[in-house]
């Protein structure tokens, strides 16, 4: 008898470690809106768009295999705008993902991402794996985040209190020799419209400290958008929210130059590819 017990005790331990050590995800683990950023570097040859990249804003996923998207796009400075797009994706037990979605200008193509997913769907990261363009093949290291937003609709009020900020990147990469900046700072925001921030810089390696004030809108899909000065220059800080509020993913995009260029049409030349994080520190509306 002490044998069959001790037996019926080993498969038993087996038993709960197989199902500790093995994952069970499906399409509905990935469902909602999502807070999205993905950067990297475009490593195709002698085109316009090669050098840094980035891409922020949402997708939508439905559960069950749908998925739409909203994001700004910068190709080595040159900035494509808002784009909307979609496509479909697919998860495997091992939590596994695969996204086959259409990229709109200047990729014009289907395209293959395969990644993660993390934290029963909270987390998602995928990178590039293939192209249906000739023009721009996948050849990268661009990797995209995508975060849960777990709100539908956000007003100001959502950006309310103290935040950390984070931002490192490229300046002017269509303007000549790039420069590598960081910024590390404090924003309060006061629930309504308007900001103070404190930002120690490092540009091209000087490190200098600036205060600045300015205003922030919210639109309903929880993006934002902080225009503030630095440097003497009109600054914006655009962001998607992560939860509640108390995270975003953030971009630098200033406004730039609206040009027509001959392969892409209209598009605006900014020079800029940076992106980062923000973390609220507390959330009292007291000055500090």
């Amino acid at each position: 008898m002490t044998s069959i017990r001790l037996a019926c005790c080993l498969i038993s331990v087996v038993a709960i470690q197989a199902a500790w050590s093995k994952p069970t995800c499906t399409a509905q683990d990935v469902q909602g809106n999502y807070a999205f950023q993905a950067d990297g570097t475009v490593l195709v040859p002698e085109t316009p768009i090669t050098g840094p990249f980035m891409r922020q804003g949402y997708f939508i996923a439905d559960g069950a295999g749908r998925v739409n998207a909203s994001t700004l796009a910068v190709y080595n400075g040159i900035n494509f705008g808002q784009e909307v797009y979609g496509g479909t994706y697919t998860v495997t037990a091992d939590c596994s993902i695969e996204l086959k979605l259409f990229i709109p200008a200047p990729i014009n193509a289907n395209a293959t991402f395969k990644g993660t997913v993390a934290n029963d769907g909270e987390d998602v990261m995928f990178m590039l794996m293939s192209t249906e363009s000739k023009q721009a093949p996948a050849i990268t290291t661009v990797l995209g985040h995508g975060r849960r937003q777990k709100v539908r609709q956000c007003t100001a009020k959502d950006i309310t209190g103290d935040y950390r900020v984070e931002v490192n990147g490229w300046f002017g990469l269509t303007v000549g020799t790039a420069t590598q900046q960081r910024f590390l700072g404090r924003v309060h925001a006061d629930g309504v419209k308007a900001i103070t921030a404190s930002f120690v810089k490092s540009i091209g390696g000087t490190i200098t400290e600036e205060n600045t004030t300015g205003t922030y809108t919210v639109s309903y899909d929880c993006t934002f958008a902080m225009s503030f000065v630095l440097d003497n220059a009109p600054t914006i800080l655009r962001g998607s929210l992560i939860g509640g509020g108390a995270e975003a993913f953030v971009v630098l995009n200033p406004q730039g130059l609206p040009v027509m260029h001959p392969a892409f049409g209209p598009i605006v030349i900014n020079g800029v590819v940076a992106t980062g994080t923000m973390v609220q520190q507390s959330n009292s509306n007291a000055d500090h």
